[in-house]
């Protein structure tokens, strides 16, 4: 192993053009510390997403497939790793600085930790909060539902009685953005491949801590433009609730 971290990072796409190719060239800008392979797995966009990003960015690898949900693309790539570190990212993500490398390194100086996740901004620079502990259903109900009828569950959700400002566990960590050994990724198998979309991330990081631990960094930061599209579409709330049940139904009972 060389002193330069040797990571992996996969973008799944869907319908994201634009977009995606803003995360591609900021990942590639910003990460110098480290030697990057970038994947970035399409799932049958119909915006001429794969022949842009093609055309653009030669130097990453491409696959294209049927749309099988967000984890399923993601597990599309387990078998071409080969890094020592591995990012889940939303093709909806900025980065100002080499955060990859911060994360590799940090993974590297603390061997009993098998993930972290950043800070997430807004485009604006506001503070995303995101649920850190494991979700309940009455902390998301209090995020999504008007007048937030259980809101002490959701601060607790949020981990609002904890101080952030360092390296913390964490029991739920963000899917637009973490960082994985990658080793323990396959170990784990990656993905649940039963969730199509949502929930996906609450389960990988709960996988994790049964072997490993997840770690929040407070100091690596990421934007994120969060478009919440399960506010806008009864297809995508629809989901929203299947995940969630097929996710407490997976985990009843155990720890």
């Amino acid at each position: 192993m060389t002193n330069r971290p040797q990571v992996s990072a996969c973008i799944v796409t869907y319908n994201n053009a634009g977009e995606v190719e803003n995360t591609i060239a900021s990942l590639l800008e910003h990460t110098q510390g480290a030697d990057l392979h970038l994947f970035v797995v399409d799932n049958a966009s119909t915006d001429g997403t794969p022949e842009r990003i093609a055309a653009r960015f030669p130097q990453i690898t491409l696959l294209t497939g049927p749309n099988n949900g967000f984890g399923a693309g993601h597990n599309r790539v387990l078998g071409l790793l080969a890094s020592e570190c591995h990012f889940i990212i939303n093709p909806d993500i900025t980065i100002q600085s080499d955060v990859l490398t911060q994360m590799a390194l940090y993974l590297r100086a603390h061997p009993d930790v098998g993930l972290v996740s950043p800070h997430v901004c807004f485009p604006d620079g506001t503070t995303q909060v995101l649920g850190k502990r494991l979700p309940t259903i009455r902390a998301i109900l209090s995020r999504n539902l008007p007048g937030h009828p259980f809101a002490k569950q959701a601060a607790l959700y949020e981990m609002r009685d904890v101080d952030l400002s360092k390296p913390t566990p964490i029991q739920f960590a963000t899917g637009c953005f973490m960082g994985i050994r990658t080793c323990l990724f396959k170990q784990i198998g990656g993905f649940d491949e039963r969730y199509f979309l949502y929930f996906e991330d609450a389960d990988l990081t709960r996988e994790v801590n049964q072997i490993s631990s997840a770690v929040y960094l407070p100091d690596v930061v990421v934007t994120h433009a969060w478009h919440r599209a399960h506010r806008r579409s009864l297809q995508a709330l629809w989901r929203t609730c299947r995940s969630m049940c097929q996710y407490f139904h997976k985990w009843k009972g155990r720890p």
